[in-house]
């Protein structure tokens, strides 16, 4: 009785901590999607005498002065040149209102050439992006602007860098009810952006099936020559008169059983590990087809 009532105490703790994780708490994902150096697939002898500047885009122009936005552009010097690209989600069940705006920091020798938000979900989600002045502490801000997140709700910001940074090392800072103040960045994956029918590996599953198929018809052959031709019992004689009664064909019989988990369990790994992988991503976003990373077309 003792053991049954510690058992639904297990039980009802469990079951009030999952409702609390599903139900009451606030979950914001801070997603790394791209990381990426174009420069650095040059030739160093080349890069070495190459020189790369970055003209910031032309201000858009005003309605006292149309060719505004004709005049002369920044151009700043750039070294490593670093794109990385990040999603804010909210990827619990409530609704997260931020009480001050969610800000990243960058060392101000890594100069911003260019932050912006490429994608939003939905689309009239009000959302944008500041960079704020060097502060005493040399460090630039980008602040996020988005005063209400619901439930899987998000933007794609892109990030452009003169100089490469440790994007593990990057932390956002925010205040908000039932969120920590810091929130380290974690990988997604590049197929984690596609649907779940996208993302399965038909080729794996064709060749896991036909594993595994082999194996079953193996598997019945076997049992068929097991029953055609029993293996010995094992008496109190001992180990020399169970081998002097054993046949060829058990020994084959044998060697085949074992060939035979060996072709299930390697056509089990392909089908379900290398087929179905990616059905087990906790975090999953569908981008349209031009923002996914490894697509050919990634805003840079």
């Amino acid at each position: 009785m003792e053991i049954g009532g510690l058992v639904y105490f297990i039980l009802g703790v469990a079951c009030s901590y999952a409702f609390y994780r599903l139900a009451l708490r606030k979950t914001l994902s801070f997603l790394h999607l791209v990381d990426d150096q174009p420069l650095s697939r040059v030739n160093s002898d080349v890069r070495n005498r190459l020189v790369v500047r970055f003209f910031s885009p032309r201000p858009p122009p005003d309605t006292n002065n149309q060719a505004g936005g004709e005049g002369e552009q920044d151009a700043r010097e750039v070294g490593a040149l670093q794109h990385l690209q990040f999603i804010l989600m909210n990827s619990g069940l409530r609704g997260i209102k931020f009480e001050e705006t969610p800000t990243l920091e960058i060392a101000a020798d890594k100069v911003i050439l260019d932050a912006s938000i490429v994608h939003k979900h939905p689309a009239d989600l009000k959302a944008s992006i500041n960079i704020r002045p060097v502060s005493e502490g040399g460090m630039q801000q980008i602040h996020f602007a988005v005063p209400l997140l619901n439930r899987g709700e998000y933007v794609l910001v892109k990030l452009l860098l003169s100089e490469a940074i440790d994007a593990g090392q990057l932390r956002l800072h925010l205040v908000a009810e039932d969120l920590p103040r810091q929130i380290v960045p974690k990988a997604l994956p590049p197929d984690a952006t596609r649907s779940l029918l996208e993302s399965i590996e038909w080729s794996a599953i064709f060749v896991g099936s036909l594993f595994l198929a082999c194996a079953l018809a193996m598997y019945f052959v076997i049992i068929a020559g097991f029953t055609a031709h029993p293996i010995p019992e094992w008496t109190d004689a001992g180990l020399v008169t169970f081998k002097a009664k054993l046949e060829w064909i058990h020994l084959g019989l044998i060697v085949s059983s074992m060939g035979d988990a060996l072709m299930g369990g390697l056509g089990a790994m392909i089908f379900f590990g290398i087929g179905f992988q990616s059905l087990t991503h906790r975090n999953r976003i569908v981008l349209p087809p031009e923002l996914r990373p490894n697509s050919g077309r990634s805003p840079t």
